[in-house]
């Protein structure tokens, strides 16, 4: 009886470790593979995604400075394409791939709506274009922050090692903010 006891107990015990090690080893990888894929990427690229694509870009852009991302369904979004989570600080963002044009007041609405719905301290556009005069007075007014195509281009071309420094300032800039 004593030696199975001390069976189980080793048993669990290398199934607990093995569990971490392949949970770090996936970690490890998929890392890996989402720097690979975003090395590549230009802001050319980024114009000629749809919607939803640029979603995803920013789902995997975000998760590479440590964001906890979460893309929402393509409808009944209530306003936020995602949701980011960092410590205590949660975000509802909207995304708007509009190369050609300025993002209007209607991105903003929606991100303040969404923060609203989903009880988050902060909502932030995101776009690849730049926002209008309107768009940047009720963002002003609302607290809603806004991340054109230069942050865009800033948070693409940051390389690993500015990543954490880079994130840091988010993070900070963003609490200051609630």
């Amino acid at each position: 009886m004593g030696n199975f006891v001390v069976f189980c107990f080793i048993f669990v015990i290398i199934c607990v470790v093995g569990f971490f090690a392949i949970r770090f080893g996936y970690l490890q990888l998929r890392n890996f593979f989402i720097n690979k894929y975003l090395s590549g990427i230009t802001i050319d690229n980024i114009d000629s995604l749809d919607g939803r694509d640029f979603e995803q870009f920013l789902y995997y852009l975000l998760s590479s400075y440590g964001f906890k991302a979460t893309i929402t369904p393509s409808s009944h979004d209530y306003g936020a394409d995602l949701l980011l989570k960092y410590n205590d600080l949660s975000i509802a963002v909207q995304c708007k791939n509009y190369y050609k044009h300025a993002v209007g007041v209607s991105a903003i609405q929606e991100a303040y709506s969404a923060s609203k719905y989903y009880n988050t301290n902060v909502a932030i556009v995101i776009t690849n274009s730049h926002f209008s005069r309107n768009a940047v007075n009720l963002a002003t007014t609302t607290n809603v922050i806004l991340w054109d195509r230069d942050t865009l281009i800033q948070l693409m071309s940051a390389r690993k090692s500015e990543k954490n420094i880079l994130l840091n300032e988010i993070v900070y800039s963003l609490k200051t903010q609630y």
